[in-house]
């Protein structure tokens, strides 16, 4: 995940308006608004208890007058526009979720894991509406799992953006795609 936040910080100039889908913990929005003084980033979670969390951990870090979260479906995101769109969403295959190492199958909720059939339903539901949601030019970033790069890219291609990169972890792995709106 720090590579998908390093890749936002990227080229960010002055006031910008950032949109985390998926918020979790709040840990990307957190990080993002604590090293650009001067970025608002808007989170949305289905989870209550997600928002809740964000919330007091965004006061807890001292950037909750720079960080807006609110309860909401990756299905229906918030207008924008913003400059930068950032997600760490489900991604996980549905029949892979038993495979997974206890300390993430046992711990984390099946929501915040589960990206259906082919782990793609998110990056599908976020590629389909982020072009409405960014400025010209403005840049959708988001984690992916292994294996997944090629098929995410192409949701990127088919969504009409442009300057499509892949950016690896620091193990070798393709990790974050991102990609411009023109």
């Amino acid at each position: 995940t720090e590579v998908l936040v390093e890749e936002a910080l990227q080229n960010i100039e002055g006031a910008c308006q950032i949109l985390d889908i998926g918020i979790g913990s709040g840990a990307i929005a957190i990080a993002i608004a604590h090293e650009k003084q001067e970025t608002m980033v808007v989170g949305i979670d289905i989870s209550e208890a997600a928002v809740a969390l964000a919330a007091a951990n965004a006061r807890r870090n001292g950037v909750d007058d720079r960080t807006d979260f609110k309860v909401g479906d990756l299905r229906e995101l918030p207008g924008g526009p913003f400059e930068r769109s950032v997600s760490n969403p489900p991604y996980i295959r549905h029949g892979d979720i038993e495979t997974l190492m206890p300390d993430v199958r046992d711990f984390e909720p099946v929501g915040a894991l589960d990206g259906g059939a082919d782990g793609l339903d998110a990056y599908r539901a976020i590629t389909r509406q982020a072009p409405a949601l960014l400025k010209n030019g403005g840049r959708l970033l988001v984690e992916i799992g292994i294996d997944q790069a090629s098929e995410v890219r192409q949701l990127f291609t088919e969504a009409g953006f442009v300057d499509i990169q892949t950016r690896n972890d620091y193990a070798g792995i393709p990790r974050v795609v991102g990609g411009m709106k023109k």
